[in-house]
């Protein structure tokens, strides 16, 4: 399991959490969180434009960051959400666009079931105020 949150004082950001598998994405060699998140990143990422360059995976960035984008996949419209860290004016960290549906797609297709991801304790979200 992959998480990458924020602290602030006694509070977590959890930004996001994901379970990689080592049968779907080569995390051989990889020493790092940061290197596990760009192996994951580069098989089931969509790919994103930042500061005219294009990929999965962006460390770090200046200027504008979109929160999400449209992209088309066999003629069907699908939305990508943007994870990242924002940090002061302009900058972000640990960018990533994971295309969801694809990433769905291997949790069905290894049979992973929704209550095989949480410890029995662990209830739905809350809202916070």
């Amino acid at each position: 399991m992959l998480v990458a949150a924020q602290r602030d004082g006694f509070r977590l950001y959890v930004h996001q959490a994901w379970r990689i598998y080592s049968s779907r994405v080569n995390v051989r060699g990889a020493k790092t969180p940061v290197d596990w998140l760009s192996r994951f990143a580069d098989v089931y990422g969509a790919e994103i434009e930042i500061e005219g360059k294009k990929g999965h995976f962006f460390l770090f960035a200046t200027g504008f960051v979109p929160n999400s984008f449209n992209i088309s996949l066999d003629g069907k419209p699908r939305k990508i959400t943007v994870s990242r860290f924002a940090q002061e004016a302009k900058q972000s960290a640990l960018i990533v666009a994971i295309d969801v549906v694809k990433y769905g797609k291997m949790l069905d297709d290894l049979r992973v079931k929704r209550e095989d991801m949480l410890e029995e304790f662990v209830g739905p979200p809350r809202a916070t105020s």
